[in-house]
């Protein structure tokens, strides 16, 4: 069956082949790349009948040659051509060019290096300027998210190919990736096909070209189709799929993004996100805050800044809409959490029905994987002695939350708090590997926040030696007056979501500096604004508001994000202001790890006069229950 798309008067494409990586020698050159790339253009002019002049080259060829004339004398002949470089390219990726003007369908081809990387398996595009040094890479989720915005988003259809390989290059070449910083995200159908399955490589042949590319267009060549019409992508990916498998010249399983397609329909399967899981939801019996709940761990995994409503319709099309992460659609990592902890054996072969073996297996190994932890220490002031309470979080590779570990509160006094927290942090780092991430979160009483630097501390360890926040683990302060006041809750809760929204969404200043004489309307006023650079982040140093004055107001307004820098002169804080600025545009879950990094980056350990404290009411701590704290 032919899928009905925009005709080819409306197809733009953009055409990428590399073969040479000077920085890397010539054992990493992929010659036939290029040979790849001009035979996705020459179906697209010979058999689709677009028009040359609507397709962009960017070649890098191994013998050298003038990629400028590379199209003359041929069907190409009038489409645009340019040597690839990284410099040239990210800057021509940011808006589209005129090539690209009026068009509806956008089709992106990909040919050269690729590797995965992290934690999540991400795809990375090497580029000719890598070195085993500086492994230079860009990330095909950041590329696509920059396609859903920036202009872009003009071509509500995209299909993306790459041909390219998806195993890791081990520790010693770890990707370097070079970022575009993408616009606010449309909604934009992308469907993203992959020459390989993660961890797999893709043949190329120095005569022929790459081997998926051939036997792509080979399948699209014999596929019917209509005279405004195109063909079935999607039948064409699994029958090339199916013929690479059982091929001869060795597996290679090419995969498609699934849970992407062009009409908000499944591509793959029946019921992907229709009546059928829905029903299976509604028939566990959770409530929709609970299976919101769900659905953010899962997001936390994503990339992109989506708010998703206490409404399982919308939660099941939002999850749905979101491009796979490391080969796995989001809607289905949900469905198969929610499954697991409901114990529904329905929904578990709802989810199995929709997975392939390959995507089972990974999935499963995430699910074991822990790669994060939280310890959440709450101060109580409410008993005598006062106590410090601990709450332990494990997060998998698949962002869902293990069950919490709770023991015995800890008695403290201002003398031992940095002790009692080390005992608190040796008893965690029994329970995790090396490897995991640990992020502290310190909940303290409005008067603790400012009078002492708990989150920048030097913990000593019973077992010898000491600990330093801020650069051996990330340590956040949450201030426990949010969860206790009424009125300064409801705030809160009210204001904070549409606020934090704004971080990662545009290259925007989100700090606004405070001053002495700032009044509290005022700072509601610039934080409620609706204007695209409107603010996040209270700043302030305790030099010039030695009295802590915007703190306050910002508790009071429902301010969500603040940060203090304790400096004694005019210099050093106008000095790190700038530096402060890209930080406090990164997004909620990508903030821990840039914070720890930036503090590593300042010189003389002065990022650890910094402090910063971030309330989101989406993370309500399991710890707090409105018990005898005062204010509860």
């Amino acid at each position: 069956m032919s899928v009905v798309l925009p005709p080819a008067d409306q197809v733009r494409a953009i055409v990428v082949g590399i073969e040479t990586y000077p920085g890397l020698g010539r054992n990493f050159d992929t010659p036939g790349a290029v040979t790849g790339a001009l035979a996705f253009a020459e179906w697209l002019v010979v058999d689709r009948k677009v028009a040359p002049s609507a397709i962009e080259l960017w070649l890098l060829r191994k013998d050298g040659s003038d990629e400028a004339q590379v199209c003359n004398g041929t069907a190409l002949a009038g489409a645009v051509s340019r040597k690839f470089e990284w410099a040239a390219f990210r800057q021509a990726m940011e808006r589209p060019s005129k090539a690209c003007a009026g068009g509806e369908f956008l089709m992106v081809y990909f040919c050269g290096h690729g590797v995965v990387s992290g934690h999540r398996n991400d795809q990375f595009l090497v580029l000719p300027e890598a070195s085993e040094r500086q492994f230079r890479c860009f990330d095909v989720q950041n590329w696509r998210e920059l396609f859903r915005g920036s202009g872009w988003e003009q071509f509500q259809r995209q299909l993306w190919v790459f041909d390219a390989c998806r195993n890791s290059w081990g520790d010693a070449m770890k990707p370097v990736p070079d970022v575009w910083q993408p616009g606010v995200a449309q909604a934009v159908n992308q469907c993203a096909m992959f020459a390989c399955a993660s961890g797999g490589t893709a043949a190329i042949d120095t005569q022929l070209g790459p081997l998926f590319t051939r036997e792509l267009l080979a399948t699209l060549r014999a596929d019917p189709v209509v005279v405004s019409g195109w063909p079935d992508f999607v039948a064409a990916l699994k029958d090339t799929a199916s013929r690479l498998r059982a091929g001869a010249v060795g597996i290679q399983s090419p995969t498609l993004s699934v849970g992407e397609d062009w009409y908000g329909v499944a591509m793959v399967a029946p019921g992907l996100a229709g009546r059928q899981l829905r029903t299976l939801l509604g028939d566990i019996g959770w409530t929709s805050s609970k299976l919101l709940d769900y659905a953010r761990q899962v997001q936390a995994r994503s990339d992109g800044v989506v708010v998703l409503p206490a409404d399982v319709d919308l939660i099941v099309h939002l999850l749905d809409a979101m491009p796979p992460v490391r080969g796995l659609p989001p809607l289905m990592v949900f469905a198969d959490h929610v499954a697991r902890d409901a114990s529904s054996p329905e929904l578990q072969a709802w989810v199995d029905a929709r997975l392939s073996r390959q995507q089972r297996t990974e999935l499963n190994a995430r699910v074991q994987e822990i790669v994060e932890a939280r310890l959440a220490l709450w101060y109580r002031d409410d008993t005598a002695p006062a106590t410090i309470e601990a709450d332990l979080t494990m997060i998998d590779a698949t962002g869902r939350e293990h069950g919490r570990q709770r023991v015995e509160a800890k008695p403290v006094t201002p003398d031992t708090m940095e002790q009692t927290v080390g005992q608190w942090l040796e008893e965690v780092h029994k329970c995790l590997k090396r490897e995991t991430v640990l992020v502290v979160e310190l909940y303290l009483p409005r008067p603790m926040l400012t009078s002492g630097t708990l989150d920048t501390a030097s913990i000593p360890l019973a077992a010898g030696g000491e600990l330093r926040f801020g650069e051996d683990h990330v340590a956040l302060l949450r201030c426990t007056d949010r969860y206790k006041g009424g009125i300064k809750r409801q705030r809160w809760n009210r204001r904070a979501p549409a606020i934090l929204l704004r971080l990662g969404q545009q290259e925007a200043d989100r700090l606004r500096w405070a001053s002495a004489g700032d009044v509290e309307d005022e700072i509601k006023d610039a934080f409620l604004s609706e204007a695209v650079d409107a603010p996040v982040w209270l700043g302030f140093d305790t030099f010039s508001c030695s009295d802590a004055q915007p703190l306050d107001n910002a508790l009071s307004v429902g301010l969500p994000a603040v940060i203090w820098l304790r400096a004694d002169d005019d210099a050093t804080i106008g000095a790190f202001q700038p530096k402060l600025r890209q930080l406090l545009n990164s997004p909620l879950d990508k903030l821990p790890a840039a914070l720890q990094a930036w503090r590593e980056r300042q010189p003389a350990g002065s990022g650890r006069a910094v402090s910063v404290l971030l309330d989101n009411p989406a993370h309500f701590p399991a710890i707090w229950k409105p018990w005898a704290q005062p204010g509860g």
